[in-house]
């Protein structure tokens, strides 16, 4: 099978991927859980260069990455830009604030919420699916 990423303002094909069979997906996953496990005990130094990399390659593909959200998701550029920049400055903040987060068995956000570490999280917006659900009516 392949999935079709569609331009939602012209509703043309931008690209298509082939879906991954069953047995991909469990390779992936099992990856992922490796590289957790590897990751963990990677020194936050390390880690926090990582994460300023990201968030500096963003910034540097802004314009880029601006046009294939737009392209992607419909966005206005002007929104696509500062998701971009959101994005940088999350990998900045988690780069700088994550080993006081990642010591604490519990952390406090906000004045109501609080989150536990628990192990790898892995987090999707359903609202970034929408150009693929178009015309499907299984999801009107």
């Amino acid at each position: 099978m392949i999935f079709n990423s569609i331009n939602p303002a012209t509703e043309k094909r931008i690209a298509e991927y082939p879906l991954d069979t069953d047995q991909q997906v469990e390779r992936k996953l099992q990856t992922a859980a490796n590289a957790f496990n590897e990751w963990r005990y990677t020194a936050f130094d390390q880690r926090a260069s990582l994460m300023l990399s990201v968030g500096n390659l963003s910034q540097s593909r802004r314009e880029s990455l601006a046009a294939l959200l737009t392209a992607e998701m419909g966005k206005p550029i002007i929104q696509a830009e500062g998701g971009i920049d959101k994005c940088a400055d999350a990998c900045r903040f988690f780069a700088n604030q994550s080993e006081g987060m990642l010591n604490a068995d519990q952390f406090q956000v906000g004045a109501t919420h609080s989150l536990r570490m628990s192990g790898p999280v892995f987090r999707r917006s359903r609202r970034n699916l929408w150009p693929s659900r178009r015309g499907d009516p299984r999801h009107q």
